[in-house]
């Protein structure tokens, strides 16, 4: 089975977050990019689609319960 990759941009639209939220996403050990350099000898981040389409299913579990709790 191949994997698929995802650029930075991709990754944010996907999960409907910002630049600044992947960066911090990464920080936090959340999000494990791979770090490649594209034709021009520029590191990239490749996010590996599963993972990030699990995390977004994570993320919006998160906010369901968090919305639960604050309510209840």
């Amino acid at each position: 089975m191949q994997q698929s990759y995802l650029t930075f941009k991709e990754t944010c639209n996907i999960l409907g977050k910002s630049k600044r939220t992947i960066t911090r996403y990464i920080k936090a050990g959340k999000l494990k990019p791979e770090r490649i350099k594209n034709e021009k000898g520029i590191l990239e981040y490749r996010f590996d689609q599963s993972k990030v389409k699990s995390f977004k299913s994570q993320i919006i579990t998160d906010n369901s319960q968090k919305k639960i709790n604050w309510c209840g």
